[in-house]
C-alpha cells in the first residue's frame, strides 16, 4: 500500500479480492484462510458498516437492519 495514495491501497485490495481464485493444487482450507485474510484487510479499510449511509432515516424495519448488518458478509460470500 502506498502512503502517498491511500485510495490506491483500497483499490488494490478490492481488486485482489475480486481476482482471487483457488490455485490448481491448493486445498480448500488453505484457500478459505487466504480469502478470509483478504476479506479482513478489506473490512479493516472500508469498515463492515459501509452501507449504513444508505439506510433510510426513520426506518426501523428489522429486516432492513438485519440486511445492512449482514451485507458485508453476504457480498463476500458471493466472491467465494
Amino acid at each position: 500500500m502506498s502512503v502517498s495514495y491511500p485510495q490506491l491501497g483500497l483499490i488494490e485490495t478490492l481488486a485482489s479480492l475480486l481476482n482471487m481464485h483457488q490455485d490448481e493444487k491448493e486445498d480448500l482450507l488453505t484457500y478459505m484462510e487466504r480469502f478470509k485474510g483478504e476479506r479482513q484487510v478489506l473490512k479493516s479499510l472500508i469498515g463492515s458498516e459501509f452501507l449504513e449511509a444508505y439506510k433510510e432515516l426513520g426506518s426501523d424495519s428489522k429486516a432492513q437492519t438485519k440486511m445492512i448488518e449482514e451485507s458485508f458478509e453476504s457480498h463476500c460470500s458471493l466472491l467465494k
